[in-house]
């Protein structure tokens, strides 16, 4: 839905400045312990990244975690140097655009302007989110990424059948992309995936190649995490 259509020009503009500002002060929020000292887990992340890239995946698995998130942090630290602030800086990101995304997958999906606000300024100043975008950990990714997974899985949902079928492409690959950041947001997906499933199954404006396509998804988004299974069963 695009908001400018129910709501006044004006109004839009102004509501968006004000999702703007928000941002702004969330990165005020989240910036300015950034370089505090690493406590335990953060050390964890420090050493895994401090050798050379092929030493990055058999660290993370001692850590009993996917090595994706720290491949990311790892080309950081090398293009900005190996400091508190660069382990650090992925995250920071991270929950800043969580702030701007949490407003845009409410007004896609219905929500006026105002309640975009409302969410984007909820996520601002939560306490969790603003500790995980100043932490070197994956949670503020897994934040992050969720509200991307969570607003393609409702498209999934929406009138347009041409949407749905994009919608069911990015579900696929933002699941598969959040396991590999961190295994336990199999957890999430595997609940929409059954009651994303049994709602199409039993809809009776889904035609049959709706219905194959909603379970071809699924399955592609299963073999696609069970190629970690070696690693997580240990």
């Amino acid at each position: 839905m695009d908001p400018e259509t129910v709501i006044a020009p004006g109004n839009a503009r102004w509501t968006s400045r004000c999702i703007l500002a928000v941002v702004l002060i969330a990165i005020l929020f989240r910036v300015w312990q950034i370089a505090e000292p690493l406590w335990i887990d953060e050390l964890h992340t420090s050493w895994v990244v401090s050798g050379e890239f092929e030493d990055v995946a058999p660290r993370a698995r001692m850590g009993n975690q996917s090595p994706v998130y720290f491949w990311c942090v790892w080309l950081v630290t090398q293009a900005c140097g190996h400091s508190e602030f660069s382990l650090r800086l992925s995250s920071l990101v991270a929950g800043t655009l969580a702030v701007w995304l949490a407003a845009r997958v409410v007004i896609r999906n219905g929500g006026s302007l105002e309640s975009g606000l409302i969410a984007s300024a909820l996520i601002a100043v939560d306490a969790a989110a603003i500790f995980y975008a100043q932490e070197a950990r994956p949670y503020a990714w897994v934040q992050c990424l969720s509200l991307l997974q969570f607003g393609a899985w409702l498209d999934g949902f929406g009138a347009n059948a041409e949407k749905r079928k994009t919608a069911a492409g990015r579900w696929v690959s933002l699941s598969v992309l959040l396991f590999y950041i961190h295994y336990t947001t199999l957890l999430v997906t595997g609940i929409q995936a059954v009651l994303g499933t049994c709602a199409v199954m039993r809809s009776r404006h889904r035609g049959l190649s709706e219905k194959v396509s909603a379970i071809g998804a699924v399955l592609v988004a299963v073999v696609a995490c069970s190629l970690a299974w070696p690693h997580v069963r240990e």
